[in-house]
């Protein structure tokens, strides 16, 4: 999934400047080349460039959580035994 974490940048403003840089493709890909999908187009295009964003703008690689088998967290946020 191209929306997914590991496939945006890391810093904050490698994702405010890779938003710019997918609006602006989409506005060319909409509006100069008179296509549609251009959204999608120009989301896969610059997905191709977070790799050199998060060299020009380094930023803490987003992990996923690790769950414990023997814990569960209830709806209050409260961490019970099994």
């Amino acid at each position: 999934m191209i929306s997914d974490p590991k496939t945006t940048p890391d810093s904050r403003a490698g994702r405010i400047f890779f938003a710019f840089l997918v609006a602006a493709g989409a506005f060319v890909v909409h509006f100069v080349l008179y296509q549609t999908n251009g959204l999608l187009w120009s989301l896969a295009f610059f997905s191709l460039f977070t790799p050199l964003i998060d060299f020009l703008l380094p930023g803490h690689r987003y992990e996923w959580k690790t769950v414990n088998n023997n814990l569960v967290v209830n709806q209050h946020g409260f961490t019970l035994i099994k």
